[in-house]
């Protein structure tokens, strides 16, 4: 349980889709005008995260990301995005979890600028800092393990497909999905901690998704190819589907882990930029 307790925000942020053409051409972050961008300062997204073994069903935490506008950066306008992710109250007694992720990002593009990581999980703690180059994509990355008085410092050269988790999670939302190819693998990396990791989606194709106490939505699905450790065994794929319209938010999560499975969805939505026309009900 306690894994699953700590998977339950990192479940939020790596919805990724329509990206990346091949492991050797990886398309660089997509300029959008602020007219087709899918979200706007103000936008407020929360989920609920649930836990499924044999047929069991238990609510164990909550996550939320909030986007905010930050100070200029070179002239260029800048987002600050916040999530935030807790157990919830009758699980604390057993693995209390209170993280914060924080990232700033080009609102044109998408591209990472700064990326900070505040977690407490069961008493490990960790605080993470990764600042972008954002002309060699060089990364600067700092993590500070608090229990063991660990800190790793390390330069990362990365890609321009290389974000942090929560700048990817928009940076996906505002790509063009007219094109992208059903069944075909589409490469994408992300730096967490002092790390880079290489990941990989796969677009599913479209259906309705039912939300509890939400509604029926008409949704893309997607597939991610996820990380062994442990939680994953490495054979396993997180599926997601989001709203097919100009918003992209996902409204469902689901992924097995080695014992049992774990359910993000959506639970209430605040100031999206356009109409949510993916709603049948």
């Amino acid at each position: 349980m306690r894994y699953v307790l700590r998977l339950s925000l990192l479940l939020m942020l790596v919805p990724v889709f329509c990206m990346a053409q091949s492991i050797s051409d990886c398309t660089p972050a997509r300029t959008v005008p602020d007219s087709l961008r899918a979200f706007d300062p103000g936008e407020t997204v929360k989920y609920v995260i649930q836990y499924r073994c044999l047929g069991i069903r238990s609510d164990v935490g909550n996550a939320r990301m909030v986007l905010s506008e930050a100070e200029p950066v070179d002239g260029r306008g800048v987002f600050h995005a916040v999530a935030s992710g807790e157990t919830v109250k009758f699980f604390d007694a057993f693995f209390k979890v209170r993280d914060t992720y924080q990232a700033k990002f080009f609102a044109d593009n998408g591209r990472s600028i700064w990326f900070h990581r505040d977690i407490y999980e069961g008493g490990y703690m960790v605080i993470n800092d990764c600042k972008w180059n954002t002309v060699t994509d060089e990364i600067s990355a700092k993590a500070e393990y608090v229990r063991s008085g660990n800190r790793i410092d390390t330069l990362l050269a990365g890609r321009p497909c290389t974000y942090d988790l929560i700048s990817m999670y928009y940076a996906a939302r505002n790509m063009d999905c007219s094109d992208v190819e059903k069944g075909r693998n589409y490469p994408l990396s992300f730096v967490i901690d002092e790390e880079m990791y290489d990941i990989y989606f796969r677009f599913e194709g479209r259906e309705v998704k039912k939300v509890p106490r939400m509604g029926a939505f008409r949704t893309m699905k997607f597939a991610l190819k996820v990380i062994a450790g442990e939680v994953f065994n490495g054979d396993n794929e997180l599926y997601l589907w989001i709203t097919d319209d100009d918003n992209k938010i996902p409204v469902w999560i689901e992924s097995p882990v080695k014992v049992g499975s774990v359910i993000g969805r959506l639970t209430g939505y605040e100031n999206l930029k356009h109409p949510l026309t993916s709603k049948l009900e």
